[in-house]
């Protein structure tokens, strides 16, 4: 049985492991059988979709439900026309601004308030500048680190080709990411500033730690450091909160609990 509540979720992943695109057929029987919901989405060579089960079930009202055990996922080896395999996902998401250089994305963002009707193109510009590595973006990139991008329709219906994790869901992050270390003085002062937000803090944090990847405790023990280099109290505490909350990008490894208590790596 599939069962959704408090301490039940579930997430299948499914992946095309050929060399052409493959169309993805996923099928929930539920109610003993009686109804049925279905998914189609075709996945390039190396593609994965997520389908959260617990998302489905609630979205559709299906809470109060105990599904059939009966779920099929088949995958169809046919050859079907979609995407080139490559192709950028946010493709064909701004046309206003394919063609538009890095300083104009830039200039876009930094006098954009993100709203329902500008959130693609949001998407699209903070997305291409990562890619670019374009360093002068960094400001404009700090200052939407609490831009969450729409979700696709398969979204909607809770399917998803990739994890929704901090870097999937908020393209600056990622971007910032992808500009690497120089980024670092910015992504820094907004983990202790009093004006940010508890979400772009948390997505701050997240990028420094990947900034740390492969040192990761020493990740965390220069955001400790900090807390002693602070002037105000409440800097002190964000940092201090801020190395407590880095040791789950690292969980098992007890070099970054130690790190976040004495600042040493």
């Amino acid at each position: 049985m599939w069962q959704y509540d408090a301490y039940h979720d579930s997430i299948i992943t499914v992946g095309n492991g050929g060399t052409k695109p493959t169309q993805t057929a996923f099928t929930i029987f539920y109610n003993q059988g009686a109804q049925r919901y279905d998914l189609e989405q075709t996945l390039q060579p190396d593609a994965q979709m997520w389908i959260d089960i617990g998302k489905l079930i609630s979205e559709h009202r299906w809470c109060h439900l105990r599904l059939a055990g009966i779920l099929t996922v088949a995958l169809l080896s046919c050859y079907l026309a979609g995407p080139a395999f490559g192709q950028d996902r946010y493709t064909g998401w701004c046309d206003s601004l394919e063609h538009a250089d890095s300083s104009d994305l830039v200039q876009f963002l930094n006098g954009v308030v993100p709203d329902e009707k500008n959130a693609h193109c949001v998407t699209w510009a903070l997305h291409r500048l990562g890619d670019e590595r374009y360093e002068p973006a960094i400001h404009a990139l700090v200052r939407l680190l609490d831009f969450r991008r729409p979700l696709t329709e398969m979204e909607k219906n809770g399917g998803f080709l990739r994890p929704s994790i901090i870097e999937e869901m908020y393209p600056a992050a990622e971007s910032l990411e992808e500009i690497g270390r120089s980024a670092q003085p910015e992504v820094l002062h907004v983990v202790g500033s009093d004006s940010a937000s508890a979400t772009p803090r948390e997505n701050a944090i997240s990028v420094w730690m990947e900034f740390y990847k492969y040192e990761r405790p020493k990740g965390v023990a220069l955001l400790k450091q900090e807390e002693n280099k602070a002037t105000t109290e409440a800097a002190k505490q964000k940092f201090s909160a801020a190395a407590r909350t880095a040791v789950k990008y690292c969980p098992g490894d007890p070099a970054c609990a130690s790190a976040a208590k004495t600042g040493r790596f």
